[in-house]
């Protein structure tokens, strides 16, 4: 989403293993990165590249019917590590009317987070899949900091909001082949 203008965003890669086109267990890894001064806002919030990771399992409510299409619900745990700084703050001194100016510089945070998942998945071609999830996520742990918390989370996104979404592009190794006519009279 950066590359598109946003503020913020993230990137992902994840291992999933399809058990019975039923059970969905998979392991995320990903990166992400924020640079963003709110509106009517005096500070700059920014981060690096920061990791994130998560473990969970989907359940397709489909697993009966063609497993081109998924229709999936599942539970995460994710955990964002991240380095952060406040800059360009300043604070209108009133009775000298000087303004002060500070920054906070490399405050380093890790948060623990629980995902609720749900979404879909289409077959576009061959191994190439596509889909979208809505999440609703909660901080479950946060690192203590006498300067506050992070408004961002990588993995989790901007915390102030507890229901995002996401759409992604999926390629599906084959590892299964399926058996010509050939081969079964065989």
């Amino acid at each position: 989403m950066r590359v598109f203008g946003q503020k913020y965003g993230l990137g992902d890669v994840w291992v999933e293993l399809n058990m019975h086109n039923r059970y969905m267990p998979l392991f995320v890894a990903g990166v992400g990165n924020c640079n963003d001064t709110p509106a009517n806002k005096n500070y700059t919030f920014k981060t690096g590249i920061s990791p994130y990771f998560k473990i969970g399992a989907s359940y397709n409510f489909l697993y009966n019917s063609n497993p081109d299409y998924k229709l999936m619900g599942g539970l995460r745990y994710g955990i964002g590590f991240t380095r952060w700084s406040v800059t360009d703050v300043t604070v209108d001194e009133g009775y000298w009317g000087t303004p002060a100016h500070y920054e906070l510089d490399g405050i380093n945070s890790t948060t623990g987070y629980i995902e609720v998942v749900f979404g879909i998945r289409v077959k576009l071609w061959r191994w190439l899949s596509a889909g979208w999830n809505i999440i609703y996520h909660s901080v479950l742990h946060d690192s203590s900091s006498p300067h506050g918390q992070p408004m961002y989370i990588p993995g989790y996104g901007m915390r102030k909001g507890a229901v995002t979404g996401n759409f992604s592009l999926v390629y599906t190794i084959p590892i299964n082949k399926k058996n010509t006519p050939e081969v079964d009279k065989l």
